[in-house]
């Protein structure tokens, strides 16, 4: 799995969950699981990864992801993603890839989009913008 760091010089690190030990492995060391969840946010897991650390209390927020900030978006205007298509000319479908894929809006539905929330299209855009961490070094 994958964290990524959760002050502002994000980076991302590889890590790993003994869920015999129940110990999480960051860069070779042990970390409790109060440190890590100060510090790190998954930022990518298999899903069994996920449930192991559930099934040992383990509890880390995701990083945000634009879909995932859309998705709020919506759902902050009470929208479903079938009236949010309605009101952009666009299929429900639509909205679900943007929500959950990594496919992005085209400009003109960018403009769209912002024009059904009641916002601009560069709030939308910056919204849009995904999150490049810092590698680190091995």
């Amino acid at each position: 799995m994958k964290l990524i760091t959760a002050g502002a010089d994000k980076q991302v690190v590889d890590a790993h969950f003994d869920p015999h030990e129940g110990m999480l492995f960051v860069k070779g060391r042990s970390v409790s699981i109060v440190e890590a969840a100060n510090e790190y946010r998954i930022y990518e897991a298999h899903p069994h990864e996920i449930a192991d650390l559930r099934k040992a209390g383990y509890t880390m927020r995701r990083a945000p992801r634009p879909g995932n900030r859309l998705r709020q978006w919506r759902l902050r205007h009470k929208l479903s993603q079938r009236e949010l298509a309605e009101r952009m000319g666009v299929s429900q479908k639509t909205i679900w890839v943007w929500e959950t894929q990594s496919a992005n809006p085209r400009s003109d539905l960018v403009e769209a989009y912002a024009k059904a929330l009641g916002t601009t299209p560069g709030k939308i855009r910056r919204a849009l913008k995904p999150h490049k961490p810092k590698q680190r070094a091995a």
